[in-house]
């Protein structure tokens, strides 16, 4: 595919209805004291009330959550070059060494990438943990396959040598880039970030929203980005439910809004710090990695950033508890003051539905 990509939903989606509930902090109209939410189907209000201490929300039903406990650790989570206290830490064949996770040396037999040492992929041809390929290399079917700050730019399926591994964010505006799709894609090989099929698939400006942000809407109509680039493409992306009280929809951002360049600076100042590389392949983007080598005030920022972009209609104009039941993570890295592990396999998608 092409490289790392995140698929945002920049097509065109039937019509919506404004059928969205809306959500409401409120203790008393839950019906028991583990209940977190409860949609009344006759309002269709969703009331709220946040669990307490190590306990997250979770659906029991299509109308009601009930708080349940959250284990604080997760065994075999850790991947190679994160940090560790004990061999369960870490994932797969991994041992924990000097209170950090290694995985299989050079030339060993493998079962998957993450069972390869930090540098190294499992190669398909022979399933043995073998070095990442360098940029400008050929031979690539992944990313995965590539050293940790480049990705897999892919022309050919079945034969990788025509294969090239890209630095992340190099490819220029208008060169050509395989694979990308008509409705656009969000791509790491390009230095914008983007990427769109117009009769050649090629890497292209951002989009921006047409209007102001956040835009209220009741189908995908509105849902439109101004004229883009030298071709003068208008992009749309979805219109859909928030988090609010007034069962209000709002748009998706497009990719060059601010919002969501917020969180896309923070993915390059990964890759440019160098932790990046400390990590097994298929950690390279993931919050074990990111936690071991990152400050905590860094990470922190990196995820309510992440949210925030990937999420954008579910945070405009929610009240705090419902984002605390809803997206409890993002509401625990919330500083005072302020309002996993990821696999590569080519393309990420992350939907915002």
């Amino acid at each position: 595919m092409l490289g790392l990509a995140i698929l945002i939903t920049l097509s065109s989606v039937k019509a919506l209805s404004s059928t969205c509930p809306a959500y409401k902090c409120n203790k008393t109209n839950l019906p028991n004291q583990s209940s977190c939410s409860y949609l009344n189907t006759t309002s269709n209000i969703t009331y709220v009330n946040p669990c307490k201490g190590d306990y997250i929300c979770i659906s029991t039903s299509s109308t009601s959550s009930q708080c349940q406990y959250k284990s604080s650790y997760i065994a075999n989570s850790q991947v190679s070059g994160a940090k560790c206290l004990y061999n369960q830490d870490c994932t797969n064949s991994n041992t924990c060494i000097q209170n950090t996770c290694h995985g299989l040396s050079i030339n060993t037999p493998c079962k998957s990438h993450l069972d390869c040492d930090v540098g190294l992929f499992c190669t398909p041809s022979n399933m043995t943990c073998v070095p990442q390929l360098k940029k400008g290399q050929l031979g690539c079917y992944e990313d995965a396959n590539c050293v940790n700050n480049a990705g897999c730019q892919v022309f050919s399926q079945s034969n990788p040598e025509n294969n090239i591994c890209t630095e992340y964010f190099s490819v220029d505006d208008y060169e050509v880039l395989a694979g990308c799709n008509a409705t656009g894609d969000v791509n790491y090989l390009c230095k914008s970030g983007f990427c769109v099929d117009i009769g050649t698939s090629l890497c292209y400006p951002a989009p921006i929203s047409a209007k102001k942000t956040p835009i209220s809407c009741l189908n995908n109509t509105v849902c439109i980005s101004k004229l883009t680039g030298k071709a003068e493409q208008v992009f749309t992306t979805s219109c859909n439910c928030g988090l609010n009280s007034e069962s209000i929809m709002f748009c998706n951002i497009f990719p060059g809004d601010d919002v969501y360049n917020e969180y896309d600076s923070m993915v390059r100042d990964w890759i440019t710090s160098g932790n990046i590389m400390k990590c097994n392949t298929y950690g390279r983007f993931g919050s074990s990695c990111m936690k071991s080598y990152w400050s905590d005030s860094k990470y922190k920022e990196f995820t309510r950033k992440m949210y925030r972009a990937l999420y954008y209609p579910k945070f405009v104009n929610a009240e705090d508890c419902v984002l605390e039941m809803a997206f409890y993570e993002y509401y625990e890295l919330l500083d005072k003051g302020f309002g996993d592990f990821i696999a590569l396999g080519g393309m990420i998608a992350f939907l915002i539905v």
